[in-house]
């Protein structure tokens, strides 16, 4: 049994209203650990006015009592489990399916989002059209 829970459609942010999504093409915002949907939501105002925009929110809450969310969890021991990031790739790609019909679907992922973007499109390659990741630079001293 998967320690990931499906992901919550009643805090999905959306660049439009629901009657004017169909078939257009879709971009998803996957945040990074401990943010939120509205994190990358900001984003929107400078995409093409083409594309749907739908920040989701990670299913999972941090161990520590502040606000944000994460894809899955990365402290203690059974955060080195990687099926733990293919749980979540699964979650996302079920919400995908679940949120409608689009044209075109892309990906747009920071950190763990990112990770989750790129483990979804393993078991299912041609879901999305493209992804684009950002990840946090790591300086090595």
């Amino acid at each position: 049994m998967s320690l990931i829970p499906s992901l919550d459609v009643d805090v999905v942010l959306w660049s439009t209203a629901p009657d004017e999504r169909a078939e257009r093409p879709l971009l998803v915002l996957l945040h990074g650990y401990g943010a939120d949907e509205a994190d990358l939501f900001s984003l929107a105002e400078y995409l093409p006015a083409e594309f749907v925009i739908a920040a989701v929110r990670a299913p999972l809450a941090p161990p520590w009592p502040a606000p944000g969310h994460s894809w899955y969890p990365i402290e203690g021991l059974e955060s080195r489990d990687p099926t733990h990031v293919t749980d979540a790739a699964t979650r996302l790609l079920e919400w995908l399916d679940a949120s409608g019909a689009w044209g075109t679907v892309g990906l747009l992922g920071f950190s763990q989002g990112a990770s989750v973007a790129i483990q979804a499109m393993r078991p299912a390659p041609g879901t999305a059209a493209g992804i684009t990741l950002t990840w946090p630079r790591t300086i090595s001293l």
